[in-house]
């Protein structure tokens, strides 16, 4: 690399870098456009009895320190959430961080309350104009509502209708407890046609069919959705489908039927399935490039025959699925059955997975009792041995991984 290259390169990573604690620490009286509402070095602030002693940051008179924020008013639409431990200026994490809109989109941003529709069970009207101040009833006259410039729904209580999306394209972002079952004639939660969906927070529960059926050509993205209790197999996939951060649990006829491309990360897959199930947890019979990676699959349940699978079944051939734990499952009842986990003649490569009869030294913290909890102890035998060296850097609980020398096996990664 000649002299000009590394210069360049020099210089883009201190632009990189500008407003980072290091960065700080040696140029933050001679930078204060990036450093200017700290004093250097960077772990001690500047003391303070007025804002004006501290631009462009705010002075904290609890602490007569400088800081860079004291409510979210004082950051940018970029970094609108601030930390009331740290007084620094970050993404949004929950709803509850957007005081103006309640709506935290994926990217860490606020959404302008303008700019989405917003639905309540229990204090909405469908003659309403679906707005903050006049919300909607109905995510069904919700969906009347979407246009190029509004696509996000904002979701708040108990909803029980058929939703079905016709070559649309929305983000649903759920309020803490908010629901949606399914209950009348053949319905289920999402029908998807021709459309590209994300979901955020929602529990989907009680549905009379599935929850959620991804036909070919669709895109749906389930993110930190809880989906239980459904009639027939929680989610069929023959499109596009996205599981991450999610939960499915104790759905009788089975948990993800995947046929179609799908990423399923970081999920906990547990308690599925029962008799006449082909499969419990997890059928992949379809995968092309797609990604079973980072799950904890387990307790799930198949009976009716020899070939049937409790844990999960696949039958592509070649298809991985490392980093993952499927344990405890049955076949037939049995967990010791030769099918139990996954097939005793399965053509796809599991290299990297826990695969065991029993939950022993998996050390879960409550994996018999609702509503099963299958975050790892300290003493786990998933920790620090992840087979297979992976991007996910990510958990269940959205924590960093690796937390120690090593990424741990399943949803979870421990972090005490």
């Amino acid at each position: 690399m000649g002299a000009r290259a590394v210069a360049l390169a020099a210089l883009a990573l201190v632009a990189c870098e500008r407003t980072s604690a290091k960065y700080c620490e040696l140029h933050g009286l001679s930078d204060p456009q990036s450093c200017g509402y700290m004093d250097a070095p960077l772990d001690t602030p500047k003391a303070c009895s007025l804002d004006t002693e501290c631009a462009p940051g705010r002075c904290n008179t609890m602490s007569m320190q400088c800081v860079q924020c004291l409510s979210g008013s004082d950051c940018s639409p970029a970094s609108p959430f601030c930390d009331p431990q740290t007084f620094t200026c970050g993404a949004c994490r929950t709803n509850a961080d957007c005081t103006e809109s309640l709506a935290c989109l994926a990217e860490g941003q606020c959404a302008a309350s303008s700019d989405v529709i917003y639905v309540d069970s229990a204090n909405g009207s469908d003659t309403a104009a679906c707005t903050k101040e006049a919300p909607c009833k109905t995510i069904t006259h919700a969906l009347t509502k979407l246009n190029t410039s509004h696509t996000t729904i904002k979701l708040s209580g108990a909803f029980n209708e058929a939703v079905v999306f016709k070559t649309q394209t929305a983000t649903i972002l759920a309020d803490p407890g908010t629901t949606l079952t399914s209950t009348g004639g053949t319905a289920i939660a999402f029908m998807m046609m021709g459309s590209n969906v994300q979901v955020y927070d929602l529990e989907i529960m009680g549905t009379k069919n599935s929850a959620a059926v991804v036909a070919g050509g669709n895109k749906l993205s389930l993110n930190r959705v809880k989906i239980h209790d459904c009639g027939m197999i929680a989610v069929t996939n023959a499109g596009q489908l996205t599981v991450s951060r999610s939960k499915i649990y104790s759905n009788p006829a089975g948990g993800l039927g995947l046929t179609g491309s799908f990423d399923v990360t970081n999920s906990v897959i547990v308690h599925n399935g029962g008799d006449g199930t082909a499969f419990g947890g997890v059928s992949i019979t379809g995968a092309g490039q797609s990604t079973f990676e980072f799950n904890t699959v387990a307790d799930n349940d198949a009976k009716g025959g020899g070939a049937n699978v409790g844990g999960v079944l696949c039958t592509t051939s070649g298809f991985q699925a490392p980093n993952n734990i499927i344990a405890r499952n049955t076949s037939m009842g049995d967990a010791s059955a030769a099918n139990a986990n996954v097939a005793a003649n399965t053509p796809c490569d599991f290299t990297g997975t826990t695969i065991q009869t029993d939950v022993a030294g998996l050390a879960f913290v409550d994996p018999d009792n609702t509503p099963f909890d299958y975050h790892i102890g300290s003493a786990s035998t998933a920790k620090d041995t992840a087979g297979v060296l992976s991007l996910i850097s990510q958990d269940f609980d959205s924590q960093a991984r690796p937390y120690g020398p090593g990424k741990d096996r399943g949803a979870d990664e421990y972090h005490p």
